[in-house]
């Protein structure tokens, strides 16, 4: 009913704008609007029923200038009033700096945020990420965030990832940050290969030598996956299920070569 009435006013409006009285006198929009006050019972009844649907938290977000950006839990249940009362926002802070290349220029590149544990570990969340481009000179400024850890990752341009995984987390539970530098380089090649008996939770992460994620995913079933890291030094950790009370480590070192790593 809606589209039909929808495509009824665009299809009466498209040539000149009209006035209330003028659209009514239309034999389309006028039927439109008589078949919507003949079934408004069933509409609404069934618009109640959606309300009553029980469903887990959800997450809203609450946002205002020069403060950080909130998220609170609201869940639906039937007959159930949620009143949130009075939400104290705190001040928000923020990350504000350049993204440079290998020359120490700046470059333009697409950033993503998230809130992070101190490791760069990203909690599943939902409408709390954020990606944007830089400036042209690579220069960046993100405001509204909540005291914690954030993690930075820079993302690349295309299908085809050139450059290694950029990741930094800032530390802005005291104050924001200011004139944060993040180096783009090409990346070396680095492949980490399945064995194919691991279970369907299986995890692995890619930790730097400052103990930062700079990788973290699930497992595909056999396909090899291939990333690209700067050159360093690596912890490869691997979770075979979701219950194996420790992770297995592999050390890593790059340098130019490609490494391959197996998960056994």
């Amino acid at each position: 009913m809606t589209g039909r009435l929808l495509s009824a006013i665009l299809a009466a409006t498209a040539a000149v704008a009209q006035t209330p009285a003028e659209l009514m006198n239309q034999p389309a929009i006028r039927a439109a609007f008589e078949a919507a006050r003949r079934n408004e019972p069933a509409i609404l009844e069934l618009q109640a029923k959606v309300c009553e649907i029980p469903a887990p938290p959800f997450k809203e977000e609450v946002r205002a200038k020069d403060y950080a950006t909130l998220s609170i839990d609201v869940r639906v249940l039937p007959g159930q009033v949620n009143d949130l009362g009075d939400v104290a926002l705190p001040k928000g802070f923020w990350v504000a700096g350049r993204i440079l290349d290998e020359t120490g220029a700046g470059a333009k590149y697409t950033i993503r945020f998230d809130a992070c544990e101190r490791d760069g570990r990203v909690a599943p969340n939902f409408g709390t990420i954020w990606s944007f481009p830089t400036k042209s000179d690579g220069s960046f400024r993100v405001t509204g965030l909540a005291p914690g850890f954030h993690r930075l990752e820079v993302m690349s341009e295309g299908d085809e990832r050139t450059i290694a995984e950029c990741v930094a987390v800032f530390d802005v539970r005291e104050g924001p940050v200011e004139n944060a530098r993040l180096t783009v380089t090409n990346g070396v090649p680095f492949v980490l290969d399945p064995d194919g008996k691991h279970g369907p939770d299986a995890r692995f992460a890619v930790l730097d030598e400052a103990g930062v994620r700079v990788l973290s995913r699930l497992v595909p079933d056999a396909a090899p996956m291939r990333f690209r890291l700067a050159p360093g030094r690596y912890t490869v950790e691997f979770k075979s299920a979701r219950e194996d009370p420790a992770p297995r480590t592999v050390p890593v070192e790059l340098i130019r070569d490609p490494v391959v790593v197996t998960m056994r």
